[in-house]
């Protein structure tokens, strides 16, 4: 977190006094111009900045050409940093193995580890979509044959394993998405594949 300010200086200029009804009479010149800043040292209070330069002393008897300013300090305003970084979309897919399914109390504790896995990337903001996906005996695949699709039942590649789900997150880098992969393997017992997608969100 950073402090900069003031911005600006309102300064009001004493340049001479004229002969009135009343007697003499001011007259000002008042203007906005930056403020030079000079860092405060650690023994001059809790603020960040102050004011740099001397003052300008009247002239002569008060009433010759010198001027006075008259600063007042504004606010500090507080500075983002760099701002938010940019976000890259990944995909953790779930490599399942082919095979009987676990025992309801195993599949049940998976459940709530992938749960509180999904609730963490959601508060986090990283979280997109996530699904599981039927066995890979449900699966159809169209291929093109010149201008007809052909289409066949069942998986595109015959395999021991196969995709069983996936989630899409946002993260800033493949550090970030695999930080998260590691999370989702540990929670379903079971391979993570992380890859980026292209472009950037």
């Amino acid at each position: 977190m950073r402090f900069d300010g003031p911005a600006a200086t309102v300064r009001a200029f004493l340049v001479r006094r004229a002969p009135s009804s009343e007697g003499l009479a001011e007259v000002r010149r008042v203007e906005t111009v930056p403020a030079p800043l000079r860092r405060r040292s650690p023994g001059q209070g809790n603020g960040m900045w102050a004011e740099a330069g001397p003052r300008t002393p009247l002239g002569g008897d008060g009433t010759g050409p010198g001027r006075v300013p008259l600063s007042i300090r504004g606010l500090p305003v507080r500075l983002g940093g760099k701002g938010e970084p940019k976000l890259k979309q990944y995909l953790l897919a779930v490599y399942q193995p082919d095979g009987p399914v676990p025992a309801p109390e195993v599949l049940a504790k998976i459940a709530r580890d992938v749960e509180a896995v999904r609730e963490r990337m959601k508060a986090a903001g990283a979280w997109v979509f996530s699904g599981g996906l039927h066995a890979p005996s449900t699966a159809t695949v169209l291929r093109p044959r010149g201008q007809e699709v052909l289409v066949t039942d069942g998986p595109f590649t015959e395999a021991k394993e196969h995709i069983g789900g996936f989630t899409i997150i946002r993260a800033p880098d493949l550090d970030a998405a695999l930080a998260w992969g590691r999370q989702a393997a540990l929670a379903t017992t079971l391979p993570i594949e992380v890859r980026p997608f292209h472009g950037e969100v």
